[in-house]
């Protein structure tokens, strides 16, 4: 998939949340933060890659990052 703003990169991470029955009081909880907190956390419009990890980190994921040039989007 193609990520091209921080919209569909939430929009993915929310689906992976789901997909494997966590809540965000769960992953506040894991991050040591209030579900409030994780909430402004990942609607912030500067969500970055720090935030993910950590995320990721939480739900046993990894992430792996592919840099193609436009015209190999495969």
């Amino acid at each position: 998939m193609i990520y091209t703003d921080n919209e569909t990169l939430i929009s993915e991470l929310k689906r992976i949340q789901k997909e494997n029955g966590w809540t965000g009081k769960q992953i506040a909880e894991k991050l040591e933060m209030s579900p409030q907190l994780y909430q402004k956390l990942i609607n912030k419009k500067q969500f970055g890659f720090a935030d993910l990890k950590r995320i990721c980190d939480v739900m046993d994921y990894d992430v792996i990052i592919h840099i193609v040039p436009k015209d190999q989007k495969d």
